[in-house]
């Protein structure tokens, strides 16, 4: 049987780094991985993280709604920047999809 998931984890946006994010994580044992492209967020209220892409317009207007819900970390990622943020004020340089997951696991 299976182990049930301990972490669950909603990438958030259409681009190349979203999908490589996604298929990076979804081989991680233990953890949940869904993917929304954009438009309304909806299956988020057992999600602990919600990693999204700061460079894809969709993203960029679900901010808002996104950072308001209650008991997600937030993190966004900026290709064009190398920048990851996880959305309480703190930047720090991303160079490689490795930096996104090096982060979720220290979060965890």
């Amino acid at each position: 049987m299976k182990p049930k998931p301990t972490q669950k984890i909603m990438l958030y946006g259409n681009s190349i780094l979203i999908e490589t994010l996604t298929s990076k994580l979804q081989k991680i044992e233990g953890w949940e991985v869904k993917r929304r492209e954009g438009g309304e967020v909806r299956e988020v209220d057992d999600v602990n993280f919600i990693v999204a892409d700061l460079c894809d317009a969709t993203t960029s207007e679900s901010l808002p709604m996104l950072s308001a819900l209650p008991g997600v970390m937030l993190i966004g990622v900026d290709a064009i920047a190398n920048t990851l943020i996880v959305l309480t004020g703190r930047t720090r340089p991303l160079n490689s999809t490795q930096d996104v997951l090096d982060v979720l696991k220290k979060a965890m």
